[in-house]
């Protein structure tokens, strides 16, 4: 009978050390950026910020880039990616037109936001993907740096586990623009491409009341060893 107890105990000390992650359902997470019609706003992320634009500038959003029209050094994105922008996609492409404003000040950044909810507990939540950025993008998540950057055209991977909420949640990719150079081709472009954009998988992460019945279950097994 002891031993019989002894596995009984073992076995509801393994259900409780396996629970089911309690991590949330996240609806509304776009697989990146530009999957919308070229040449008009990001219907997933939102130019939220842009202080050395006019308010007709601004008024465009993320402009959807062209492939035909973006620049060689940038590289192509990974479909259904796109690369979005400021302005529009020929007055930041076409070799000889007035260029994009630029700052080497984060206080200055373009800042292209998307939005998601989280139902449930943000524990164990994980959003990872891709980034790229002309000339340099960092990544902010409901209003606190996360750590992640990336710069000069460069695809860099980030993953996202903190400082998530439930409810409402925003990732915002703070861009600023270096100055161009006299004489290249395509003025002074920048832009913004994030792939592959997606929730991956997370270690479960016991429930607090999963935790109490776990330490309940060690000091049930201790007595009946002593027993």
């Amino acid at each position: 009978m002891k031993r019989n107890a002894a596995r009984l105990a073992v076995g509801v000390l393994v259900g409780l050390l396996t629970p089911e992650a309690a991590s949330a359902t996240v609806i509304g997470l776009p697989a990146g950026t530009g999957l919308g019609t070229v040449g008009m706003a990001d219907p997933n992320f939102q130019l939220v910020s842009a202080p050395l634009l006019s308010d007709e500038q601004k008024d465009l959003g993320a402009v959807i880039i062209d492939p035909a029209l973006v620049p060689v050094q940038w590289g192509l994105a990974v479909p259904p990616a796109r690369w979005i922008g400021v302005i529009d996609a020929d007055a930041r492409t076409t070799p000889g037109t007035l260029s994009d404003p630029w700052s080497n000040d984060w206080a200055y950044a373009y800042v292209y936001r998307t939005e998601f909810d989280i139902v449930g507990s943000p524990i164990g939540t994980r959003i990872e993907g891709m980034f790229a950025a002309d000339n340099e993008a960092r990544i902010w998540v409901n209003g606190v740096y996360s750590g992640f950057q990336t710069a000069g055209f460069v695809r860099s991977p980030f993953l996202l586990t903190e400082d998530f909420v439930s409810g409402l949640n925003v990732i915002d990719f703070h861009v600023i623009n270096w100055q161009g150079q006299p004489g290249q081709s395509y003025g002074n472009p920048t832009g913004l491409l994030v792939e592959q954009l997606a929730e991956s998988p997370s270690s479960p992460v016991p429930e607090p009341g999963t935790l109490l019945l776990l330490t309940v279950g060690l000091g049930t097994l201790a007595l009946r060893r002593r027993r």
